[in-house]
């Protein structure tokens, strides 16, 4: 792993609520909470959070992608996808969005492979950190959102053909926290997992 790979991990990981996760991320790399500090530090002087960054300045920064995709419709942001696989995500791609013009729309966590278990219906196959927006999507939940603010995006979720609700709490579309909700004595109580799941 390139100095580079390892800080880039170290930012992501720093704009993470799910903290039990970050924490056994953070031994696996076998990094520390103020690494993560001086991480964003190093990615904001480089200039990445910036609006207007160029896509070749991830990949100077994290190498050659492990697939880049050009799209010929959709949102102009999104349409060239710049892949890479890292070593705190083993299951997940972090995907870099950009215009064709080659300014950075944003990054989102995908699946590394598809296939019929990445099809989620029920709230209690939801994992944090193993689950991704898309998901859901592609399971036909109905998804309502409470709070955005790239990179975070909470929603209200329905699984399809249940009553059963979950608020779920995403950051760059990796599920970060579920919480279940049942309505008792008109408010919304938790009682499912937490952060720690």
């Amino acid at each position: 792993m390139t100095e580079h790979r390892r800080l880039f991990q170290l930012y992501l990981l720093g704009q993470m609520r799910n903290q039990a996760a970050v924490q056994r991320a953070l031994a696996l790399l076998h990094a520390s909470q103020n690494e993560v500090s001086v991480a964003r530090q190093r990615i904001i002087d480089a200039g990445l959070e910036q609006s207007g960054v160029r896509l070749d300045a991830y990949e100077r920064l994290l190498g050659e992608p492990v697939a880049h995709t050009i799209a010929t419709d959709g949102d102009e942001y999104q349409r060239v996808r710049l892949a890479f696989r890292f070593e705190a995500w083993p299951s997940m791609k972090v995907v870099v969005l950009g215009s064709t013009a080659g300014v950075v729309g944003g990054i989102r966590f995908e699946r590394a492979t598809i296939d019929s278990s990445s099809v989620i219906r029920e709230i209690d196959r939801l994992r944090p950190w193993e689950n991704v927006r898309s998901d859901l999507v592609a399971g036909g939940w109905g998804l309502i959102t409470h709070d955005e603010w790239y990179p975070v995006l909470d929603v209200e979720a329905q699984p399809p053909s249940s009553p059963a609700r979950a608020l779920l709490q995403f950051d760059f579309d990796l599920l970060q926290t579920v919480h279940v909700l049942r309505e008792g004595k008109g408010a919304l109580h938790n009682k499912g997992r937490a952060a720690s799941c």
